[in-house]
């Protein structure tokens, strides 16, 4: 692909909204004031091909949908898809874990949940994590999280998440967290994350 040439399609796109990436302003595509309508999300969504595009461009472009404007207007899934089509846990996937903690919507719960059973995902699936606080009355996010407590590479974020759904089936693991874990910022969250417990379970 060619770097320039895409840069200057998008840019042709924008400008139809009175909006120049490339004008002596310095207008920048991740700008407050920079226009996000279907129209351009649509386009940019093009671009979701590891195939045919570069990852580091795709992520240039994922990153503009990290933006409250796009709720709704990009096809989830099709990030989603793109996730999974990319094998380890490279920083491309980090940015789509990144948007979707903006733009996840509760028809992408049990998809999300199914990703962060597979993990060869790996550290990549932090933010995705993250992205199911949103729904902690979903018994189903619940129990994702306490299954993920036992894995290393996500351990972190997983306590950080039942800090915001707390689930009082996590209370033993939290307290061995708290106790023994050789990482303080871990025993620090699992003890706010005890804090938070309801009194009682929440799992049926």
């Amino acid at each position: 692909m060619n770097y320039q040439t895409e840069v200057n399609r998008i840019s042709e796109v924008y400008k139809k909204y009175g909006y120049s990436l490339l004008d002596k302003n310095h207008q920048y595509i991740y700008a407050k004031d920079a226009p996000l309508n279907q129209e351009i999300i649509d386009f940019l969504s093009r671009y979701f091909d590891p195939v045919k595009f570069d990852h580091n461009f795709i992520e240039f472009v994922v990153r503009v949908l990290k933006d409250k404007r796009a709720i709704k207007k990009v096809d989830n899934n099709k990030l989603l898809d793109l996730f999974e089509s990319i094998e380890g846990d490279g920083s491309l996937k980090w940015s789509i874990g990144s948007v979707m903690l903006t733009i996840i919507h509760k028809d992408n719960v049990d998809r999300v949940i199914n990703i962060l059973k597979n993990p060869s995902h790996g550290t990549a699936r932090q933010q995705l994590i993250l992205s199911l606080r949103k729904f902690k009355d979903n018994l189903k996010v619940g129990e994702v999280l306490l299954e993920l407590l036992d894995d290393p590479t996500v351990t972190g974020m997983v306590i950080n998440a039942l800090r915001k759904v707390p689930r009082m089936e996590a209370k033993e693991k939290l307290e061995e967290i708290e106790k023994s874990h050789k990482n303080k910022t871990f025993r620090l969250l699992a003890k706010e994350a005890l804090a938070k417990l309801p009194q009682k379970p929440t799992i049926v």
